[in-house]
């Protein structure tokens, strides 16, 4: 599994929702969206540095989160009729004709999966640790809810944790109490800090686990402190009747608004009414665009993808918002501009095939 970053969004979103500001919640919710996995069975190294792949690939992941391409802003202008092209001294821009999505817009950006609850759990998810079924399977749905289930990272390394951060802090001491051993069974990573924390750590500890090293423990707590971080939760028994305080961080960690639209998008799920479902278009088929064109373009530079092949013939599964089709129009117009069929002729015919599972407006 390979890790990449691309992410389009309608300039309305980020001129007027993100107020141009990346560092403001919405902009840092934008900015999390931008990074996606992608499994292939190629090794996805650049094989085939073909100049024109290299320029479009940049592209795609420029100045995260970027604007979408002037075709798909008017295509969703067109389809839709809630963001306006105006122009002014020869330059032109789209915003919103009203404010009447703005809050299911809002709602569309914070994704979660509302067919997904605790039997989807992958096997491989769980541990060998006794309470880690009864804390994915009881515990959390219960109190919490299924939606929590789809945030937990499992394994996260905690170094990993010190290395993204941007704050000022010793690493290097840091590294010199801490290893690739340290590590947290799952964990939670906030996309902007929410009551001054960004993130809390969980710890399954089996009843035959002690912990003599009490000046570790207080270090690691210190350090997470220092980067935002809730102490760890050392979770020990699970007790649904008078959760211990180690639980109890767990729950008070989603008394806040983002959990909140978390809960609600989960349980009353936007597509169930056409407002919504139009808000989930806008907000959401501009990141599908950028991820379908980056696979495509990543697949072209590893050597997968010919350039010179007459057609290609590409399966898409679309399961919740449309892109497939305007990600590979918006590819095409860019790979046929003039400059671009000097160089690689033979890229006029791709073919393409979309299975759609989901609702189709374009």
């Amino acid at each position: 599994m390979s890790r990449f970053q691309a992410g389009y969004f309608v300039e309305a979103i980020l001129r007027e929702l993100a107020n141009e500001n990346i560092q403001s919640q919405i902009g840092k919710i934008l900015l999390n969206l931008s990074h996606f996995e992608m499994e292939s069975n190629s090794d996805l190294e650049i094989k085939k540095p073909d100049c024109i792949a290299i320029v479009v690939n940049n592209l795609i992941s420029r100045g995260l989160p970027t604007l979408p391409s002037t075709f798909i802003e008017d295509r969703i202008a067109n389809t839709f009729i809630k963001t306006n092209k105006t122009s002014s001294d020869s330059q032109f821009s789209y915003r919103f004709t009203n404010d009447e999505l703005q809050e299911e817009i809002l709602r569309a950006l914070h994704i979660i999966e509302p067919r997904l609850n605790k039997d989807h759990i992958p096997k491989d998810f769980y541990s060998s640790k006794k309470n880690t079924v009864r804390l994915l399977k009881e515990f959390i749905p219960i109190t919490i809810g299924d939606f929590y289930l789809q945030l937990l990272t499992k394994h996260r390394k905690i170094l990993n944790i010190f290395d993204n951060s941007k704050l000022d802090f010793n690493i290097n001491t840091i590294k010199n109490e801490l290893s690739d051993d340290d590590f947290f069974d799952f964990s939670i990573e906030l996309p902007y800090l929410i009551n001054s924390k960004a993130g809390i750590g969980i710890n399954i500890i089996e009843n035959n686990e002690v912990n003599t090293d009490f000046k570790h423990a207080e270090f690691l707590s210190d350090s997470l402190k220092s980067v935002n971080w809730c102490s760890n939760a050392k979770i020990k028994d699970i007790n649904f009747e008078q959760p211990d305080e180690e639980l109890q961080k767990v729950v008070d960690f989603t008394f806040n608004e983002y959990f909140d639209t978390l809960r609600k998008n989960y349980t009353s799920p936007l597509y169930r009414n056409e407002y919504g479902l139009n808000a989930l278009q806008i907000a959401l088929t501009p990141l599908a665009i950028a991820r379908v064109q980056k696979a495509i373009v990543t697949h072209i530079l590893s050597g997968d993808l010919n350039l010179k092949s007459s057609d290609w013939k590409i399966a898409v599964v679309e399961r919740d918002v449309p892109a497939a089709f305007l990600a590979i129009e918006d590819l095409n117009n860019t790979f046929n501009k003039p400059c671009a069929v000097f160089i690689n002729k033979g890229t006029q015919g791709i073919s393409f095939l979309i299975m759609v599972m989901a609702y189709q407006h374009f």
